[in-house]
């Protein structure tokens, strides 16, 4: 569920629908954080299964709100089946390498709990969480310059103008802290 709705956010993102990922991750988090509660009620002893269960529900759920890319009218603005359908290598590719660049960033903590311990992990992986926000100011930027300006250098240099100071900036607050 999590990777259907991320693929869907970067899609919607791609078609120059960033609106509908905005609705989708607003839809899921909000139902996220009123399930979590429910779901300790529930099932109080369930060892964090009841939060995976929270999590897929709203993943699941905020499917919805990307149901435009598919069933509604927009021309270029709609998915094209049988084009993803034909680069399905291509996709395919594309997402093992994403895999490959994410694995080290979700195994470290994991690695850090066997070479340093419990405690000493908590720590690192509030810092790790605090930094990976941050991060995300400068990974969504970078994404959507991708569909800002397609075929239009002069507009794609404006917003790289505006983006990697932003980013830079960001990093440079982030990395002092």
């Amino acid at each position: 569920a999590t990777t259907v709705t991320l693929l869907l956010d970067d899609a919607g993102i791609g078609v120059l629908r960033g609106d509908l990922q905005l609705k989708r991750n607003v839809a899921a988090s909000t139902l996220k954080l009123a399930l979590v509660p429910l779901a300790a009620l529930v099932a109080p002893i369930a060892h964090g299964a009841q939060l995976v269960g929270a999590w897929t529900v709203a993943a699941l759920f905020s499917l919805w709100f990307v149901r435009p890319l598919w069933f509604v009218g927009g021309g270029a603005r709609r998915l094209d089946s049988g084009l993803i359908r034909s680069r399905w290598r291509v996709a395919m590719n594309h997402h093992w390498l994403n895999v490959a660049i994410e694995v080290p960033r979700l195994t470290l903590p994991i690695i850090a709990v066997g070479v340093v311990g419990a405690a000493s992990t908590a720590a690192f992986y509030t810092a790790l969480m605090l930094v990976s926000f941050l991060n995300a100011v400068s990974t969504h930027f970078s994404t959507v310059l991708f569909a800002i300006s397609p075929g239009d250098r002069a507009g794609l240099r404006r917003q790289m103008l505006f983006t990697l100071p932003v980013s830079a900036g960001i990093a440079l607050v982030g990395g002092l802290g």
